[in-house]
């Protein structure tokens, strides 16, 4: 079974930390104590660079981000099979969403959007197609 990773850079007043997502509450806690955060529940932070699994992701870089939301994302995400990731891939590229919530909304959501590989069999199109809608 594949494990997605994602890997986060954070900022605060000249420091720097690493979260990798998705983890428990425990490595956020971590990530923001590093930071120098003392109230745990402040998980907005600057966000300096996303890398890993999904690259689309860096449109949310340079820009402030809950953590918890990103980790809520990962987690959903690392539930997809390969084709439901590349298929969020491929609407990220789309619909180029650059907030945390309109990127939430579309993993939800991705049942509106067929990503096809191959177009040799058009039946076999219009199935997949009509299965994800429905």
């Amino acid at each position: 079974m594949r494990q997605l990773s994602i890997r986060a850079e954070l900022n605060k007043d000249e420091r720097t930390t690493v979260v990798n997502i998705p983890c428990n509450d425990y490595g956020i806690d971590i990530a923001l104590q590093n930071l120098g955060e003392t109230d745990m529940t402040e998980t907005t932070q600057f966000c300096t660079h996303i890398g890993g699994d999904i690259r689309e992701l860096a449109v949310l870089e340079h820009q402030l981000i809950d953590v918890d939301e990103l980790n809520f994302l990962g987690k959903y995400l690392d539930s997809f099979t390969d084709d439901q990731v590349n298929q969020f891939r491929a609407a990220m590229m789309v619909t180029n969403p650059n907030k945390m919530k309109d990127i939430i909304n579309l993993a939800f959501n991705l049942h509106n959007y067929t990503l096809i590989t191959d177009f040799s069999d058009i039946a076999a199109v219009g199935k997949t197609h009509r299965l994800n809608v429905e």
